[in-house]
């Protein structure tokens, strides 16, 4: 067999963090859960929150995603590699 035949795609799916999760992102969200393809979910521009608000963000995030709550969530900054 060849190995292309295993190859499956994975969504990377980046999020502005400083406007939060909305109504568009939750529809694509079903939707790729829908297709059961596998997930990673980025909370970019991190480095203009602080820690708490990056963690309010990750907890109203998770909790609006009951539908997935296996789907990790990583803040990252595209501007300084964080």
């Amino acid at each position: 067999m060849d190995m292309l035949e295993y190859v499956r795609p994975v969504v990377v799916f980046m999020l502005d963090a400083t406007l939060g999760i909305t109504h568009r992102d939750m529809t694509l969200l079903e939707e790729i859960n829908r297709l059961a393809l596998p997930i990673i979910f980025v909370l970019n521009k991190a480095d203009l929150l602080t820690e708490k608000q990056i963690k309010t963000v990750m907890d109203s995030t998770q909790k609006m995603m009951d539908f997935a709550k296996y789907i990790p969530l990583i803040p990252m900054s595209a501007l300084t590699g964080k």
